[in-house]
This record gives C-alpha cells, sequence and structure tokens, in this order.
C-alpha cells in the first residue's frame, strides 16, 4: 500500500483529501509552460547566436613562402549594403619567413550561415587577396587556397 501512495504522489494522483485536485497542480502546469516557451525560445535563437567555429585554411606546400594571413568574414547575403558587407570577424597571423603551418587552423566565434571570406595571404613582400564563400554549421570547416597561393606569390613578373 505504501509503494502506490508514493507512486500515485510521484505522478499526481488525484487523492480526495485535497478536494479532488492534485496536489501543486498549477504549479506543475505553471513549470510546463515555462520549460515550452523556454524551449522554443532557445529552438528559434539557437542558429543565431555565435559559436565557436573551426577554421582550417589549407596552404599545403605553399607554406613555406607564406609569412602571415588575415581572414575577414562577412555575411553573405547577396546584398550589395556596404553596412551589411562589413566584417564581422577579422583575424590576422604572422608566421617567421618559412615557418607557417601547412594547415592554419583558428577558432572564429560566428553564428551558423553562409559567409564570404577574404583571405590576404603573406609571402616573399607580396600580398595576394582570395575571396571564398563557406558554410559554417558548428563543425569544422576547411577552405583550401595552395594553389592559389602557390600560382599568386611564387610569380616572380609581377610587382
Amino acid at each position: 500500500m505504501r509503494a502506490r501512495a508514493i507512486v500515485g504522489r510521484l505522478i499526481g494522483a488525484r487523492r480526495p483529501d485535497h478536494g479532488g485536485r492534485a496536489p501543486g497542480g498549477a504549479r506543475r502546469s505553471t513549470l510546463l509552460v515555462l520549460a515550452a516557451i523556454a524551449a522554443a525560445v532557445v529552438f528559434l535563437i539557437g542558429p543565431a547566436w555565435p559559436k565557436d567555429q573551426s577554421i582550417h585554411v589549407v596552404l599545403g606546400d605553399s607554406a613555406g613562402i607564406v609569412d602571415g594571413v588575415r581572414l575577414r568574414y562577412a555575411r553573405a547575403d547577396g546584398s550589395d549594403d556596404p553596412v551589411r558587407d562589413e566584417p564581422l570577424r577579422e583575424v590576422a597571423l604572422r608566421y617567421a619567413p618559412g615557418q607557417a603551418p601547412r594547415i592554419v587552423s583558428h577558432e572564429a566565434r560566428l553564428p551558423d550561415g553562409d559567409y564570404r571570406v577574404e583571405l590576404d595571404v603573406e609571402g616573399g613582400g607580396r600580398v595576394s587577396t582570395i575571396a571564398r564563400r563557406i558554410h559554417l554549421g558548428g563543425g569544422s570547416t576547411s577552405i583550401d587556397v595552395s594553389r592559389d597561393v602557390a600560382a599568386r606569390l611564387a610569380r616572380k613578373d609581377e610587382p
């Protein structure tokens, strides 16, 4: 009999000594409504909330000629609005000559979505700007610029 009373309390069974009402029923309903509202807010706002995104820039064999990499992230929503085209984040990474890693990794705190990334790759006194469109979805994203870097920075005929 005691086990039945405990189970009855846990599931909110109606008891005649409470006037036929479940004890704490109004409070339980309020908590359920608040929990549902909180879940809806998290579900709707969650994707727009900034989070750490792992970005990997693949330099490959061209890493030996790279002295620095600068990345600028802007929303890629297709608008021509100069305010919207302003970079949301920017990072500059410098390396001693010949010491850049083959894969440059960093964490950018950005919401999920589509972005336009401009990479300024420096090496041998030259700067080459490479643009890419990427999608960030909370995981790891790689941007392979190894061919572009080799083709643009290794040329001796450009000023």
